[in-house]
């Protein structure tokens, strides 16, 4: 009993932290004092739950009355997934926190409660173990994300925050279609309305073609989670909602909301429905193609450097998304690995694009800086950081890109050398770039690193490292998950 308090508590970290900070975040300083604190506690919390706990499902859960009529509870639980995904959401907030841009000083109790409520909503998605609770957590997350958008976003926020929230509110409506289905289905089966995966996968679903029941509730799943991850033809609402985001949404949206429709392929759709996926895989992978050609085109043709690393971030995400559809240990491991990494290496990314356009206005990327000279730290620490966006040996980058390809591989030799291809490209925008800042002709004196500029980085940098070296910490506790899921 006293392990699930402590999960009960962990939930619930984030949305106490929201609530003190609108009873004493009166102003800017004392709320980011507040939510900073908050989120270092949440992280230390979660540090401890990662390393104490096996990762077996039965570890922790939680279960929750919602509506006892129906008898539908809140179920949450602890396990080697949704562990990982929890660290990197945890970890997200804590940079969210530290990296705020103070451009936005403006109303700072609805950005921090806004910004931890979306921390407390993602958490509660993450460790849910049923559908309802996935979906009641996940649907509710873009409500704080609106409101960062709308009220702190650039100068075309209301246009792409209207378009933001009309997009993930189809996901929505799809969704919601499905799990009712699935509740009254599995009701009218065993006499159970909670439905998680394991009891979806028992059921009695016919697939005989696109329109049969497994078919169409698989396709209603899937639009929303893909929708979420911005994959092609979802992912027109990303790179304008980037480009008006201020920077902690940024890293929600691309650290957080994306992986969490990547979670969600992998927990909620891909396990659940094998004959489905098997109809429809290369047309997911396919998918994941066009989003990778179609991110590298527009980011070659960019000058613009909070462009580019949106379509890094898409293009990475595809191929994450690749592997997940190919429903192998190499592929899957590959992709939730791939995953925790990318929303460190995007936070580096995304915080390096801040830095410079805090100092260089209207900076694109045909200009030379030539800040190698006088911002040697700078320079070393980016370096490793956009190796870590190649995929270099001995990054973060590195360990979970050679799974999705060899995955890929497995299903298709055509598919893995198209996706070597494309991280082959990838370089090809990141590299230049890294060398017109740092080693074009020095113009101007640009104002030097803060000392917490440097802490942030450098805590980025030894994070990609680490997760370069040993990526066994991240790896092992997903051991479990292959155990009843790995094909």
């Amino acid at each position: 009993m006293i392990f699930d308090n402590y999960l009960f508590l962990f939930l619930l970290l984030p949305f106490l932290t929201s609530a003190i900070v609108l009873m004493f975040g009166s102003t800017w300083k004392k709320a980011s004092f507040i939510s900073t604190a908050g989120s270092v506690l949440f992280t230390v919390f979660v540090v401890y739950l990662y390393w104490i706990f096996s990762g077996h499902e039965s570890d922790l859960v939680i279960k929750l009355p919602y509506l006892k009529e129906w008898q539908l509870v809140y179920h949450f639980g602890l396990s080697g997934v949704n562990k990982v995904f929890l660290l990197l959401t945890a970890l997200m907030g804590v940079f969210v926190n530290l990296v705020n841009d103070k451009r936005h000083k403006e109303n700072p109790k609805i950005y921090f409660v806004c910004t931890h409520l979306a921390i407390f909503l993602a958490s509660g998605a993450f460790l849910a173990g049923n559908y309802l609770t996935f979906y009641l957590f996940s649907e509710s997350l873009m409500v704080p994300l609106f409101v960062l958008l709308h009220v702190f976003g650039g100068e075309n926020r209301k246009p792409v925050s209207y378009k933001f929230a009309c997009t993930m509110g189809i996901g929505s409506l799809t969704s919601l279609a499905s799990v009712i289905y699935l509740t009254k289905l599995s009701h009218d089966s065993f006499g159970i309305s909670n439905i998680d995966p394991r009891l979806v996968s028992q059921l009695t679903l016919g697939f005989d073609g696109i329109f049969s029941a497994q078919s169409l509730v698989f396709w209603g799943l899937g639009i929303s989670f893909c929708l979420k991850a911005g994959l092609f033809p979802f992912h027109f609402w990303f790179a304008g909602t980037q480009k008006e985001a201020p920077l902690g949404t940024s890293l929600l949206i691309s650290g957080v909301l994306v992986k969490l429709g990547v979670f969600s392929l992998i927990v909620y759709l891909i396990p659940v429905f094998p004959l489905t996926l098997e109809a429809f895989r290369n047309v997911f992978i396919i998918f994941s193609g066009i989003t990778l050609l179609y991110s590298i085109v527009k980011a070659l043709k960019s000058e613009s450097i909070t462009d580019i690393i949106t379509y890094w971030v898409m293009a990475s995400t595809s191929l994450v998304i690749a592997g997940c559809f190919t429903y192998n240990h190499s592929g899957v491991l590959g992709s939730i690995y791939h995953s925790f990494n990318h929303g460190i290496i995007l936070t580096g990314l995304i915080y390096f694009n801040y830095l410079i356009s805090m100092r260089v206005e209207n900076y694109r990327t045909s200009d030379n800086l030539g800040l190698a000279n006088p911002m040697p730290y700078f320079t070393t620490l980016a370096l490793i950081i956009f190796a870590a966006g190649m995929s270099i040996p001995f990054t973060s980058g590195f360990d979970g890109t050679l799974l999705l390809l060899l995955g890929l591989f497995k299903i298709n030799l055509w598919y893995s050398v198209f996706a070597a291809l494309g991280l082959v490209l990838l370089s090809l925008y990141l590299f230049p770039l890294y060398q017109r800042i740092f080693f074009g002709t020095y113009h101007r004196p640009l104002e030097k690193l803060s000392l917490l500029e440097k802490f942030i980085l450098f805590t980025l940098v030894i994070l990609i490292i680490a997760g370069g070296l040993f990526p066994s910490f991240i790896m092992d506790p997903l051991s479990d998950y292959y155990r009843y899921l790995a094909v």
